[in-house]
């Protein structure tokens, strides 16, 4: 009998609950009973004949018990017994039947297993063949195109628009499919790199030489090509950066021409400011070249589009630059800027170019004007009038701001010079002999009318004061406005030279 077949807590039994208090049997119930070290334990003591006398009597103890509960519950036994077996019987049918299910469980496995075991096998090899058959493909679409590219090559400058987008294909093939490992295609390697330098170098030379020849063919292509290679936002740039540079350059060369510098007294004045003209003039056409060929740019870029988007390359190039509007744009805005900033700079590096774009304004001012309207008229073979009235001022007053620091000193001086013949006609008795010395001093004001119509607001606000003075104090008022004297003054009365007039007479 071991202590785990027997539950105290659940057995209130009078027996064993008397041989649990007793000190000769209570080792029995304890959990962690050992049969051997109780028997150990007997042998080494002095009472071994106690001990079994009372194990003796324990057991008839419970037999004499069990007796009497097997008799007291006999007829519960039985039934009990009877129920066992036949739970065993059910017990038994319940296996076999498990038994055959897990049969054809198996049976069924087998018959779904393999046949997906296979499947996944046959789409796996599927895979592997389509990836095959994939990769050899665009490996056949890789050698066209290659040989195409050479045959390209050879047709110089007249097929570099093709050239570079058969290199936008093969370059595009190879981000969508891993073409490494392949001999042929490691055997190109150099010679594509070779190739895109080739085509890189040629579409060089030819946005170069469209540019100066003004041939838009060959601009249009060149621009393709860098297009192709994403390069045009690049390229463009640099361009743009490049003629700026030469714009400003040969400004600064001007400027700091020692021939110019007030510490060379070899030559003389007026031959110096000659020669100074002479390069002004020289300078106008030089910038005058660059903006156009700026303007070139711009009209090609305007009429390039990208076939799938129809997109205009301008229009990517403004949508690529932060301020909404490309560098090419906005190239003649920005160069007469730049042009101001090194004008302003003046009386620190040649003082006697200052003066002389101060004292002779108007002739500067007509170089600058001049040059606007050449630029407008070489830039646009069809006509100035393409443009937009707008866009047209905007053009002109760009030009005119970058010379703006000169006309202060001009206005100031030109207006202390006419009031010299205007306080000798005050106190002259014959003030109508005088009038004329106005006129002449007023004159090569007046024009600045007609040479920039933006101009003329700030033109009768500085002069319209000596003319008023002086019909004040001599009462010849009404000569100003007699139309038919002042045409036999200056001949044609020019139109900004009347809205001159008609402001000094208000």
């Amino acid at each position: 009998m071991s202590s785990k077949d027997i539950n105290v807590d659940q057995c209130n039994h009078p027996l064993l609950t008397e041989l649990q208090a007793s000190d000769a049997y209570e080792q029995f119930f304890k959990d962690g009973f050992d049969a051997s070290r109780f028997a150990n334990n007997i042998i080494q003591g002095s009472t071994i004949a106690d001990s079994l006398v009372q194990l003796s009597q324990g057991i008839q103890r419970l037999d004499a018990e069990l007796r009497s509960q097997v008799s007291a519950h006999h007829d519960d036994l039985l039934r009990q017994a009877t129920g066992v077996q036949h739970l065993e019987d059910v017990l038994k049918m319940i296996s076999t039947r498990v038994a055959a299910l897990a049969g054809s469980i198996d049976r069924i496995q087998d018959k779904v297993h393999k046949p997906y075991t296979k499947i996944v096998a046959r789409t796996a090899q599927l895979m592997r063949l389509q990836s095959a058959c994939e990769l050899l493909r665009r490996t056949l679409r890789y050698s066209y195109l290659a040989k195409r590219l050479r045959t390209q090559l050879q047709g110089g400058n007249r097929e570099i628009g093709k050239a570079a987008n058969t290199l936008m294909e093969i370059r595009s093939l190879k981000e969508v499919t891993d073409l490494s490992g392949i001999d042929m295609v490691d055997a190109d390697e150099s010679w594509m790199a070779d190739a895109e330098a080739q085509i890189y170098e040629s579409a060089v030379r030819l946005l170069a030489l469209g540019m100066d020849s003004q041939q838009q063919m060959q601009l249009g292509t060149a621009l393709q090509v860098f297009r192709n290679l994403g390069l045009l936002k690049d390229r463009v740039d640099e361009v743009v950066k490049g003629k700026m540079e030469a714009a400003v350059g040969a400004v600064k060369a001007l400027f700091s021409d020692p021939d110019f510098s007030d510490s060379n007294t070899a030559t003389g004045g007026a031959t110096r400011r000659a020669g100074l003209w002479t390069k002004v003039e020289q300078l106008m056409n030089k910038i005058c070249s660059v903006a156009v060929q700026m303007r070139l740019l711009e009209r090609v870029l305007a009429k390039k589009r990208d076939h799938a988007s129809q997109f205009t390359y301008l229009a990517e190039l403004a949508q690529a630059s932060p301020t909404g509007v490309s560098n090419v744009e906005h190239f003649w805005k920005s160069l007469m800027i730049q042009i101001g900033q090194e004008c302003a700079k003046l009386h620190t590096i040649s003082p006697f170019i200052e003066r002389a774009f101060q004292s002779e304004f108007p002739k500067l001012l007509r170089l600058m004007t001049e040059l606007s309207t050449r630029v407008l008229q070489q830039s646009n073979p069809e006509g100035s009038g393409s443009m937009s009235s707008t866009a047209r001022r905007e053009h002109t007053r760009a030009g005119e701001e970058a010379i703006i620091v000169f006309e202060q000193a001009y206005l100031s001086h030109s207006l202390n010079r006419m009031f010299d013949p205007v306080q000798l006609g005050v106190w002259c008795c014959r003030p109508c002999r005088q009038w004329w010395g106005i006129v002449e001093q007023a004159y090569p004001r007046l024009t600045l009318a007609h040479q920039a119509p933006v101009r003329v607001a700030c033109i009768p606000d500085r002069h319209s004061s000596p003319v008023k003075y002086f019909s004040l104090m001599t009462g010849f008022g009404h000569f100003v406005t007699a139309t038919g004297v002042m045409c036999c003054i200056v001949g044609v009365v020019m139109c900004g030279v009347e809205r001159v007039l008609s402001r000094v007479c208000s």
